[in-house]
């Protein structure tokens, strides 16, 4: 993006937003209402999609952008308008239980869809038609080229309001596509470490790399906690991995105390080999520190 024109578009993310729909019912009442009316929804926000493509550029929304090949031999097609189904009931039940606390009412991506320019020109004038001409349907707005996540990637994301229901449009660059087929890995390997969506990764890494630096461990033990409840032993094992690359011995000792429960539990006690690796890996911890 040589010109960067987008970064003069402000976000409004901070706003928290739900669907009015469902909002004082239970978990499973929330999702049957939500889904109902996202199958009414989504052929009206799919039409809405190829409108704004039409109406905004020269572009054609059936017109393929990119195509990625995979190791498996299939391929990944994005094109200019790319329909997505409805999120899937398992990963919505996910979401909701760890990112919105059981409130479904939260969720706003049931209905999504996504965009692919391969030119800043493109980008800019959809980003300008849709904040002008859908204003009065738009509830959040997210300018990720302002405001790049923690691996580098900017997109916008759109909520708008369709038949009373929350979608999300996505609105990306062809070139970023490419950029985060090289870096999901990383992704990936940090949601190992704090589970949640994207915008949850970043906030939770931000936050680690603001503590390591002030050395505040009393904050950073807190954002931990969570962890520290799990029974995953993978999970607390690659927390255990960074903490020991970034000599964080006092937190790393508590994970692998964690560690050394759960795996005695596993194999039945203290006298299984992967007991007495766990108690070498804490008695490393706490020679770090000078305790052992």
């Amino acid at each position: 993006m040589p010109e960067n024109k987008m970064v003069t578009f402000d976000s409004n993310e901070s706003k928290e937003i739900h669907q009015e729909l469902c909002a004082n019912e239970s978990t499973d009442d929330q999702l049957g209402l939500l889904y109902e009316r996202a199958r009414e929804t989504k052929p009206l926000f799919d039409e809405l999609c190829k409108e704004i493509v039409c109406e905004a550029t020269d572009l054609k929304p059936e017109q393929e952008m990119l195509r990625q090949y995979r190791e498996n031999g299939t391929n990944k097609v994005f094109y200019v308008y790319s329909e997505a189904p409805l999120k899937g009931d398992t990963r919505a039940r996910e979401k909701v239980e760890k990112e919105y606390g059981g409130d479904a009412s939260k969720l706003v991506d049931i209905v999504r869809g996504s965009l692919v320019v391969d030119s800043e020109v493109y980008l800019l004038a959809i980003v300008e038609f849709v904040l002008n001409k859908y204003a009065d349907k738009i509830v959040r707005f997210k300018n990720r080229f302002k405001y790049p996540t923690f691996n580098g990637y900017r997109d916008a994301l759109f909520n708008l309001v369709i038949n009373g229901h929350i979608c999300e449009l996505q609105v990306h660059l062809k070139q970023m596509i490419e950029f985060k087929a090289k870096t999901h890995i990383f992704y990936e390997y940090f949601r190992t470490y704090f589970s949640g969506n994207l915008d949850e990764v970043a906030e939770r890494m931000t936050a680690l790399e603001k503590i390591m630096r002030s050395g505040n461990i009393s904050e950073a033990s807190r954002i931990l906690e969570d962890a520290l409840q799990s029974n995953d032993e993978i999970k607390l094992r690659a927390i255990a991995d960074l903490l020991k690359k970034l000599s964080e011995y006092t937190l790393l000792q508590r994970i692998r105390e964690r560690i050394l429960v759960i795996v005695e539990e596993k194999y039945g006690g203290k006298e299984s080999t992967q007991y007495a690796t766990c108690l070498d890996n804490l008695a490393f911890s706490l020679h770090q520190q000078g305790k052992y």
